[in-house]
C-alpha cells in the first residue's frame, strides 16, 4: 500500500518548489520517499524524479509527429500514459511502501473536466494507492478579489472532479508582504474562504460608476457573483486554505 499527495495547481503557483520542500522535509525524518514526475514538459533542478513520464514519452517526437500545441500534447501525453498504465504500475512495484508525492501539469484542463489524470488516478487506488489532491494556490492572488475567488472556484471544480481528499495551499507566502497595502482584509480572512460577499461589495464599490447602464450591470454581476459564491464555495464548506510553510535553506 502507498500513501501520498497529487500536487496540482496553475502554472507558476510553485508545485515543483513544494514537492521539492515537502520530500526534503519527509527525507529529515528518514520517511522513504518516491517523486513522480507527470509534466513532460518539467525542466528543473530543484528535485530528481524518480518516476519521470518523459521517460515513458518524448515530448518532441509528440511536437514533431502529432502536430500539436502544447495544451493539446499535455492531453496526448495524459492519455498516452493511461494506456501504458503498466509502465507505471511497473514502476510504482520497485517503490514498495513508499510515501509519493506526485507532481502534475499546470494546465487545468486536465484536473477540472479531462478524464485521463482522474482515470490514472482510479487505477493508482485499485493499487491501494492512497493519495490526497494538494492544490498549490499562489497567495498573491489574494491582492485581486476576483482573482482569489477564481482560484476557489478552480478548487472546487478540481476537488469534485477528481473525487480526492483535497487540501488547498498557500504558496509563496513570503512573497505577500509586497502586496499587503492591496489586501483588503486580513489574511484570516482568505484563509477561511467564508463570508465572500464581503469581498464581492467591496470590489463592486471600488470598481462603481455614474453611468446608470454600468450600475446596472454592476448590480447585475454582484447579483451573480453573490449567487455563485454562496452556492458553490461557501455552502460546500471544504476551500479552507492552509499555509505553506514550506522553506528552502539547501
Amino acid at each position: 500500500m502507498w500513501y501520498g499527495q497529487l500536487v496540482i495547481g496553475p502554472p507558476g503557483s510553485g508545485k515543483s518548489t513544494y514537492v521539492a520542500g515537502v520530500t526534503h522535509i519527509l527525507k529529515q525524518i528518514n520517511r522513504k520517499t518516491v517523486i513522480i514526475n507527470l509534466d513532460p514538459f518539467i525542466e528543473n533542478d530543484i528535485y530528481e524524479a524518480d518516476i519521470n513520464i518523459s521517460d515513458l514519452i518524448d515530448i518532441e517526437k509528440v511536437f514533431s509527429d502529432m502536430g500539436l500545441g502544447p495544451n493539446g500534447t499535455l492531453i496526448y501525453c495524459m492519455e498516452y500514459l493511461l494506456i501504458n498504465i503498466d509502465w507505471l504500475e511497473e514502476k510504482l512495484n520497485t517503490y514498495k511502501d513508499c510515501y509519493l508525492i506526485i507532481d502534475t501539469p499546470g494546465q487545468v484542463e486536465l484536473y477540472t473536466h479531462n478524464d485521463a489524470l482522474k482515470n490514472i488516478i482510479l487505477r493508482l487506488n485499485k493499487l491501494n494507492c492512497r493519495l490526497t489532491s494538494v492544490h498549490i494556490v499562489d497567495s498573491t492572488l489574494c491582492s485581486d478579489g476576483y482573482k482569489y475567488i477564481s482560484s476557489l472556484l478552480l478548487s472546487l471544480c478540481s476537488q469534485i472532479h477528481l473525487e480526492l481528499p483535497h487540501v488547498n495551499v498557500f504558496s509563496k507566502i513570503d512573497l505577500l508582504k509586497y502586496f499587503k497595502n492591496d489586501l483588503k482584509f486580513p489574511l484570516s480572512y482568505y484563509v477561511e474562504a467564508q463570508n465572500l460577499n464581503q469581498l464581492i461589495l467591496y470590489e463592486t464599490y471600488k470598481n462603481g460608476s455614474s453611468s446608470e447602464d454600468e450600475n446596472l450591470s454592476y448590480n447585475y454581476n454582484k447579483n451573480l457573483n453573490n449567487k455563485t459564491t454562496n452556492t458553490n464555495i461557501e455552502n460546500y464548506n471544504k476551500n479552507i486554505y492552509k499555509i505553506n510553510l514550506v522553506f528552502l535553506n539547501y
